[in-house]
């Protein structure tokens, strides 16, 4: 064991994982996290791409790139999603990253530096070391879901302030490919609703609006294997009277009366709505219940803030043709060999993690970075419409 000034931030990393290395402590660890990766009809492409561009992805899938300003020299931000990242087009790479300052090291180091680092002390780095590796995870994953739910639910991906506050990275898109005929929104009085109180649009028929577009889409040879919704619309969509009516009578077709079959249908659970009204579409309803943050500076309060958003867009309905939507291009990660960053890849490989230590800074990192995009390739059969 090192001792006085030469027992450095690396070493006591590597004296608490106590002979093993940073690789094999994310495989022994974390194995299972994978399965939390939610991008239902999106899977990986089997083959990494050493690059790819948008060039590519156009022809390829009809997915194109709109307005890049880009900042290509930035380094992964602390905690941010990093976005689109080279003058040449690639597909985005995301990262985030957890810093330990001298503030927080000084008590571990002197008390290794005095041969003091005890189970407790290997207990506490241990504990950081995988409470952040394990969220770096889950935040690449997230970040998928939210590309996922968004080329899904609105045709594109457009990285934001909003989406994006601390990444640098702003007013990029990528289009899903959809048809203009496919994207369509209900205006006026149509609108299920007209405001965020829920007002009813005093011509709105939600039921009537997806039987009439299951029918164009029949009539069309698109298939229909689903429709997708948030949890929010959802939510909003049971309460609408003219859905109540619908199903009221659906559950006792002899009801006297609209007022008896709102009462019906108000007394039934929700998964026997959700039943009722499957059956009377013919189509499976799938409740979309995702919720994303960001983490962004408020310089007024002078502290950081946590605003979450929903991934699946809150006023739209998509009709889903089959169950495999598209597939997730990722760039294969590219390591340079520099001795003083411990590197892990998680998932196959796709996700590279870093671990190192500034010595002049005294100052601890666990970083990610993933190269990906969620691509549809059923664009043409996908249909939207903003019903809000």
């Amino acid at each position: 064991m090192k001792r006085g000034a030469d027992f450095y931030g690396n070493d006591i990393v590597a004296r608490a994982l106590a002979g093993t290395d940073y690789q094999r402590f994310v495989d022994s660890t974390l194995a299972d996290l994978y399965h939390n990766r939610d991008t239902k009809g999106f899977e990986y492409d089997p083959i990494m791409q050493y690059g790819f561009t948008y060039q590519q992805l156009q022809e390829e899938h009809g997915v194109s790139a709109m307005s890049s300003y880009i900042d290509f020299d930035s380094e992964v931000p602390l905690r941010s999603v990093e976005g689109v990242e080279t003058l040449s087009g690639d597909i985005p790479r995301f990262g985030d990253g957890y810093s330990m300052n001298e503030k927080q090291m000084r008590e571990k180091l002197l008390l290794a530096q005095q041969g003091l680092f005890n189970e407790d002390s290997r207990n506490s780095i241990l504990s950081l070391l995988y409470n952040t590796t394990e969220d770096l995870i889950m935040s690449v994953y997230n970040t998928l879901s939210y590309q996922r739910h968004q080329m899904v639910s609105t045709g594109e991906l457009n990285i934001t302030d909003a989406n994006n506050p601390r990444g640098g990275i702003k007013n990029i898109k990528f289009k899903a490919g959809i048809p203009d005929e496919n994207i369509t929104a209900l205006s006026g009085t149509a609108r299920w609703f007209t405001d965020t109180n829920l007002t009813e649009g005093t011509a709105s028929d939600p039921m009537k609006v997806i039987v009439d577009e299951l029918k164009r889409r029949k009539n069309a040879f698109m298939p229909t294997e689903a429709i997708e919704m948030s949890k929010e619309l959802w939510d909003a969509f049971l309460g609408h009277s003219k859905v109540l009516i619908a199903v009221g009578y659906y559950y006792n077709p002899e009801s006297a009366s609209d007022a008896i079959a709102t009462n019906i249908a108000k007394r039934l659970p929700e998964d026997d709505l959700k039943r009722i009204i499957e059956r009377k579409l013919g189509v499976r309803i799938d409740v979309i219940d995702k919720i994303v943050a960001v983490e962004k500076y408020n310089k007024a309060k002078k502290e950081i803030e946590r605003p979450s958003m929903s991934a699946f867009d809150v006023d739209r309905i998509v009709f889903i043709p089959s169950s495999n939507l598209g597939t997730i291009k990722v760039v294969k990660p590219l390591t340079v060999g520099d001795p003083a960053v411990k590197v892990a890849f998680y998932d196959s490989n796709r996700i590279m993690l870093l671990q190192s230590f500034n010595e002049r800074k005294t100052t601890f990192r666990v970083e990610s970075q993933f190269t990906g995009l969620c691509v549809p390739t059923k664009s043409k059969y996908i249909s939207i419409i903003k019903v809000r």
